[in-house]
């Protein structure tokens, strides 16, 4: 567990193994009693019809049903006798068989297929990515590609129904634009290594329906690798990142792996001349001690890189919180996104950097949690 301020709940950064990609706020509001909020923990107005759970709850009738009757008002049941419990028993012997049919589970309820239908998804920076497909087992079957699917066969990767990949935003996968859309997947299988895939926007086709050539098709050539056999069909995603993901596919003794990038929901770079103003060395310090930070004096750091500005803090907080990119949400304010390897892996929008101005510039700054609490503060050194 990563250390915490030990006078509030503030969470002053992620570890890489936790990270979101949520936006903030532009607005600059002014909270009762004229303190300034934070953009992103601002009160707000809710449209009046989104009442919490619980005030609906507590707003229902007993019952929906005409005349307001509910199983409250439902008298109990007393015990019948005489010739009316006669005929009441002889209903019931006849009412027993159709009830029984009754609950008999409908045949498309549940049905074993020899390739099970599955979906997986992955959601990157507010982009989804989905495939639903079917998965074909071995089932004792030695060779599938070469055999089984044919060499120059046009296979979709499942079974059944074609594979279908389904995009929110427009992608690039492997390199090659994807518009948003859903598709049906397709590969030429080959004995090289460099096989075809093949993207039709006619999603719904069964898997011996393969694709003529028409207009919105998207096709480009992939790389497989040979790897261990996979009994199951899969298809996964191994590796997330804050700018993309690894969408993979194993069957048999063959495995594909796609690249896909989407696209930012973060404008990560700024003017040079908005960025001037900060650069330089700033001093940090904590509003109130924090039991966990034994370093005593820190410095922060402000440079351009790759037209953003980077913070780095000299000793780290912890280890792996040294650098962030900071993301303008208004007008000196800025909210980090945290740096791994030199790569975004959480935008923390649950604390800002509020920069403060004279005559000569930017001269100091605070750093607000979302309570609007102020934890640290710094002054520019040079």
């Amino acid at each position: 567990m990563r250390p915490t301020p030990s006078t509030s709940s503030t969470r002053f950064a992620r570890s890489p193994g936790s990270w979101t990609a949520s936006a903030a706020s532009a607005a600059a509001p002014i909270c009762r009693g004229s303190t300034r909020c934070s953009p992103v923990t601002s009160p707000r107005e809710w449209p009046a019809g989104a009442r919490s759970a619980r005030e609906r709850a507590g707003s229902l009738p007993d019952s929906t049903r005409p005349g307001g009757r509910s199983m409250k008002s439902v008298p109990p049941l007393t015990p019948v006798s005489g010739e009316g419990a006669s005929m009441s028993s002889v209903r019931l012997v006849r009412l027993v068989p159709l009830l029984a049919l009754i609950a008999l589970p409908a045949p498309a309820a549940a049905q074993i297929r020899a390739s099970e239908l599955a979906t997986v998804s992955q959601t990157v920076d507010g982009t989804v990515i989905k495939l639903e497909y079917s998965r074909p087992r071995l089932r004792g079957r030695d060779t599938i590609f070469g055999g089984e699917v044919k060499w120059q066969e046009v296979w979709t990767p499942g079974a059944n129904w074609a594979t279908t990949f389904e995009v929110n935003k427009d992608i690039t996968l492997d390199g090659h634009p994807v518009p948003k859309g859903k598709y049906s997947m397709w590969m030429t299988v080959k004995q090289s290594d460099e096989w075809e895939l093949l993207l039709d926007p006619r999603a719904r086709r069964f898997h011996m329906n393969r694709p003529d050539t028409v207009e919105g098709q998207i096709r480009f050539p992939i790389r497989v690798q040979r790897a261990a056999p996979v009994e199951v069909l899969t298809w996964s995603f191994p590796a997330v990142k804050a700018t993309g993901a690894m969408l993979t596919m194993q069957w048999s003794d063959v495995r594909v792996d796609l690249a896909v990038a989407v696209p930012s929901s973060y404008d990560l770079t700024m003017p040079e001349e908005r960025i001037r103003p900060y650069l330089g060395t700033w001093s940090f310090e904590w509003t109130e001690p924090q039991t966990w930070d034994s370093a005593g004096t820190r410095t922060l750091t402000f440079s351009e890189r790759n037209g953003s500005l980077i913070g780095t803090y000299s000793p780290e907080l912890w280890p792996g919180a040294a650098e962030f990119i900071m993301l303008p949400i208004a007008d000196r304010w800025f909210i980090p996104a945290w740096l791994a390897k030199g790569d975004v892996y959480d935008v923390d929008k649950d604390i800002v950097f509020e920069f403060t101005t004279d005559a000569n510039g930017v001269t100091g700054y605070e750093v607000r949690e979302t309570s609007d609490k102020v934890f640290a503060k710094g002054q520019k050194q040079n």
